[in-house]
Formats: C-alpha cells, sequence, structure tokens
C-alpha cells in the first residue's frame, strides 16, 4: 500500500513537473514570437527608410539632370539665335552691297 502511495505521489509530481514544462515551453514560444514581430517590424521600418532614401536620392538626380539639361538647352538656344542674327546681318549686308552696284 505504502509502494502504491509512492508510485501515486511520484506519478502527480511527474505530471506537475510535465505541466510545468509545458507552461514554460508556451512561455518560450510566445516570448519568441513577440521578438519575431518586434524584429519584422524592425526590418519594414529599416525597408522603408532605405526605400524612401533610394527615392530621394533618385528625384535629386532627376532633379539636376532636369536642371543640367535645362542649362544645356538655353545654351544651344542662345547659340542658334546668335547664328540666326549674324545670318540676317550677313543677309542685309548681301543686300546692301547688292542695291549699291
Amino acid at each position: 500500500h505504502e509502494a502504491r502511495q509512492m508510485a501515486t505521489a511520484a506519478e502527480e509530481k511527474a505530471r506537475e513537473r510535465e505541466l510545468e514544462l509545458e507552461r514554460d515551453a508556451e512561455g518560450s514560444l510566445l516570448t519568441l514570437e513577440m521578438r519575431i514581430e518586434e524584429q519584422k517590424e524592425r526590418l519594414q521600418c529599416e525597408a522603408n527608410h532605405v526605400r524612401k532614401t533610394e527615392r530621394d536620392h533618385v528625384l535629386r538626380q532627376a532633379s539636376s539632370d532636369k536642371i543640367a539639361l535645362q542649362a544645356k538647352f538655353k545654351a544651344e538656344l542662345e547659340q542658334m539665335k546668335t547664328e540666326l542674327h549674324d545670318a540676317q546681318s550677313q543677309r542685309m549686308e548681301t543686300k546692301v552691297l547688292q542695291a549699291s552696284t
């Protein structure tokens, strides 16, 4: 009878220990899941920051390219105006010379 009581007590102690281990495992799992969620959120924030930084860089580059193109086209336009003016002046000189002869 005493041996049976000891066996029952040992079984109960083993069940309690098993339940305790299960609770610890569940707690550890919840902790890990929370840490994984926090890590995912942190990585998402970093990814968003990288995308914003890249987008800002692309926009700055595009703006810089636009300014450079505007300057280039303005210079070409000034060159064309000068050439046109020179051609008109030369034509006028030719007309004046032809009229005087």
